[in-house]
């Protein structure tokens, strides 16, 4: 990869498990288990600062399960928090602003296409309604303290912005002016899937957008007002996973499941470069950035394990030996709480949390044999 500083590398969980079980799967893969009855795949994990994690998923009944940690006492116990009179569906999707404050929105509703809205702002969780006319998941993002912003395709095919403050006011546009809102017979993109947007510092916000020609457009917020970046376009298939380790800098990968090709762009400034990656994946990647040059990527691989990808003046790949057996729907969800530390997790094939780390000691558990 040319012109491009990247440094990926390493996974990162808790010295202190607070009671929790150690997980023997094939091959002597060994996995923290942290118990919990969740629906398969059905786990978002944040952090809110150095030493803290919290873990929501839905259980079949369809409430939301909470778990968290802090390095200063280990796991809490899992809470319900409710939710099942919502008809949640899919995962959550949680981000933070802040200490204290914990944001967490799926899809649902009576008729299946409103954003609700979990939150805990320090003293307890509520829920709310946050807006209606959803087509795709959201994605979200907290790009300012006191400030969260939701992105999704609408049931007119275009993409629709919530923005959420601390002093409880709202909004709801469209986004990208009339380039981007004209309906698809009118000459406007086909919106196809869950965009993917990320925080880019000093109020900027980039959306990646994927269509029905199967390409990728980008639309930027300059803290004022969206464009779209002509220039900023790349061809790929399957929904991307995009990730920023610092201003103005967004990688993005996309797995190809008919040629099983990871296919990697990345925006520097205003101009897309791409790259495809003969890596050891099966499944859509799940990746992560602690500083500003380091990024990590995880999918399941072909033998059912966990695949990791990192970048350091030169791509390298291991494959880390992981229970997920056949009729287990492997999500992985990683998260970093600050440099040299990354956690990742799964949902078992008992719905309970397994977890995985790495912390500058090699892979612990540690898996023999």
């Amino acid at each position: 990869m040319k012109n491009v500083k990247h440094l990926l590398g390493a996974i990162a969980a808790f010295a202190a498990l607070g009671g929790s079980g150690v997980l023997a799967g094939a091959a002597q893969a060994e996995w923290v288990d942290l118990g919990g009855d969740l629906a398969p795949g059905n786990v978002d994990c944040l952090s809110w600062g150095e030493g803290r994690l919290d873990c929501f998923g839905r259980n079949d009944a369809g409430d939301v399960e909470h778990k968290w940690y802090d390095r200063a006492v280990g796991w809490g116990e899992w809470e319900t928090l409710g939710g099942s009179g919502l008809d949640l569906r899919g995962r959550p999707e949680c981000v933070s602003w802040g200490e204290q404050r914990l944001d967490c929105f799926f899809v649902g509703g009576p008729d299946g296409n409103r954003l609700v809205h979990l939150y805990y702002n320090g003293e307890g969780f509520d829920w709310r309604i946050a807006a209606r006319g959803l087509a795709s998941d959201a994605d979200c993002v907290a790009q300012a303290p006191d400030r969260l912003d939701c992105f999704w395709v609408s049931e007119g095919e275009r993409l629709r912005q919530y923005t959420y403050r601390a002093d409880t006011s709202s909004s709801e546009q469209n986004v990208g002016g009339r380039r981007l809102v004209r309906k698809p017979d009118r000459g406007g993109p086909h919106l196809e899937r869950t965009p993917e947007c990320e925080a880019l510092g000093n109020g900027r916000i980039d959306c990646v957008l994927h269509t029905y020609e199967n390409d990728v457009r980008t639309l930027r917020y300059n803290g004022e007002r969206w464009r779209v970046s002509s220039s900023a376009r790349y061809a790929a298939t399957g929904t991307p996973e995009c990730v920023s380790w610092g201003d103005e800098r967004m990688d993005c990968f996309s797995f190809d499941a008919d040629v099983e090709t990871l296919r990697h762009g990345w925006l520097s400034g205003r101009e897309w470069r791409s790259e495809t990656l003969g890596q050891p994946f099966k499944s859509a990647p799940e990746c992560v950035s602690w500083s500003e040059g380091r990024l990590d990527c995880f999918a399941m691989s072909e033998d059912r394990n966990l695949a990791h990808i990192w970048y350091d003046n030169g791509w390298g790949n291991e494959v880390i030996p992981a229970p997920f057996g056949p009729g287990m729907f492997t999500h992985i969800d990683c998260v970093s709480w600050g440099e040299g530390r990354i956690d990742c997790f799964a949902v078992g094939e008992q719905g309970q949390l397994i977890q995985k780390w790495y912390g500058g000691n090699g892979w612990q558990p540690a898996s023999e044999g």
